[in-house]
């Protein structure tokens, strides 16, 4: 391993090391690597060192720094995350470590090196590590949410709902707390986000059998909530409202095709449920999930920009529409330009897909798309009242027939004060011929 004490001294500014396509370097290579950083002392001019100088870009080493495809795994990453955290601030501008074996455990431990450290970067590319889920991306999300890093590409991972919900949350924290001047990039192109993944015909067209059974499904996952959530309010206060032998929630899920596989092998996997897109847009949409903050002064959106790609993530018209009703939400009351990018999602129609990729001239289909999810929403808000109002006035039919089973189960005199049952305690039948005999005359 080359001296980089010797090698940045030399070069007087950052370096940019590209060592992508290199299988041979894996964890070790990785690890020495990471080891020569945290080693590195990097001086300003008057010979100050600032290796744990947060705002001074002195103390930058790399400027880019390509581990892509060089069989990096977790112990791999972990070793990086040391580095990044030892070194404080920024001391890598672009970290690539895209195409390698890092699962949750390696992307976790870098995103918690962001988070809490003070370590920063500006973009980080985890692409195509299949092992990286929700688990680790609400770690990486939250980082993003403090501004430890402005760009983040997961793609082609398997981020689904709760990862979705995250960086939803993290754009619009960053749009109340970010400097106005700020752009930022959120890739997550080729992860399972939507839920229309049926099987193709052979054109690579969803076929039309495809489509009427998602459309089934969803319809019945729609009504599945609203009887759930009545269900669950009765069921807090005792009342089996459909009956003991109903069937469970889940076979009837599993018959109708919810939280099924739809990739055709048949293999159960419920993170595949709930839809990604709808996911996020709730998130950035509803104020009860966005921390504690309101929107008082929003940014403008001449200033604050923010991309999201969502290249094939299987979106049907639902979360079209979702994302419709978050590029609106985000022009109008949060001053945001939000440009988000949904190439090779096929079902979408064309008309759709210029709307939401910020053709002027479908400005009414997008308005349009986006009070159709706010209707869906609002129904969904009214079901919920619904079961509320019912859970309540069942607990309070309960109650009222507690009190009547109560009142004829009570035995003569109960709860009258001249009745003590400790002044005439009848213990034995020796007791009560005792106390006969005194009467017998």
């Amino acid at each position: 391993m080359f001296s980089l004490d010797e090698r940045l001294k030399s070069a007087n500014e950052p370096l940019s090391l590209h060592l992508s396509g290199n299988p041979d370097l894996g964890n070790s290579g990785t690890a020495a690597l990471a080891a020569a950083i945290r080693t590195v002392n990097t001086k300003d001019a008057g010979g100050v060192d600032t290796k744990n100088d947060i705002d001074d870009e002195s103390g930058i080493i790399f400027d880019s720094l390509d581990l892509s495809a060089c069989n990096v795994g977790d112990v791999g990453a972990e070793a990086l995350a040391l580095a990044l955290e030892s070194r404080r601030g920024m001391c890598i501008r672009h970290l690539d470590l895209s195409h390698n074996q890092i699962s949750d455990v390696g992307a976790a431990a870098i995103g918690r090196a962001l988070e809490s450290s003070g370590a920063v970067l500006e973009s980080l590319d985890l692409s195509g590590n299949k092992g990286i889920s929700d688990q680790s991306a609400m770690v990486v999300a939250s980082a993003f949410k403090k501004g430890m890093v402005t760009s983040i590409r997961m793609r082609s991972c398997h981020i689904c709902a709760d990862g979705a919900e995250a960086f939803g949350k993290a754009i619009r924290i960053l749009a109340m707390k970010s400097d106005p001047s700020s752009s930022l990039l959120i890739d997550l192109s080729g992860n399972p986000l939507g839920v229309l993944r049926g099987k193709t015909s052979k054109d690579s067209k969803y076929s039309a059998s495809a489509i009427k059974s998602k459309a089934t499904a969803t319809t019945s996952a729609y009504v599945n909530i609203i009887r759930k959530g009545i269900k669950s309010g009765l069921k807090e206060y005792g009342v089996d409202a459909f009956g003991s032998t109903a069937e469970s929630d889940d076979d009837e899920e599993a018959r109708n095709g919810i939280g099924s596989d739809l990739m055709g092998d048949g293999n159960s996997d419920p993170s595949k449920a709930r839809c990604g897109i709808k996911a996020f847009a709730n998130a950035f949409l509803d104020s009860e999930n966005k921390g504690d903050e309101e929107i008082t002064n929003p940014v403008r959106s001449d200033t604050f920009k923010c991309q999201l790609c969502l290249r094939h993530c299987f979106l049907d018209h639902s979360a079209a529409d979702a994302l419709a009703a978050v590029l609106v939400y985000a022009r109008d009351d949060m001053g945001i330009d939000l440009a988000i990018d949904i190439g090779l999602n096929p079902v979408l129609e064309d008309d759709m897909r210029d709307a939401l990729q910020g053709d002027d001239s479908r400005e009414m289909v997008l308005r349009d798309m986006s009070d159709r999810y706010h209707d869906a929403l609002e129904t969904l808000r009214e079901s919920r009242e619904r079961a509320a109002d019912a859970a309540l006035a069942a607990a309070r039919r309960i109650e009222k027939e507690a009190e009547l089973e109560a009142q004829w189960d009570a035995p003569e005199g109960f709860g009258d004060d001249t009745w003590n049952q400790d002044d005439d305690d009848w213990d034995s039948d020796d007791d009560y011929e005792l106390e006969n005999a005194e009467y017998d005359y």
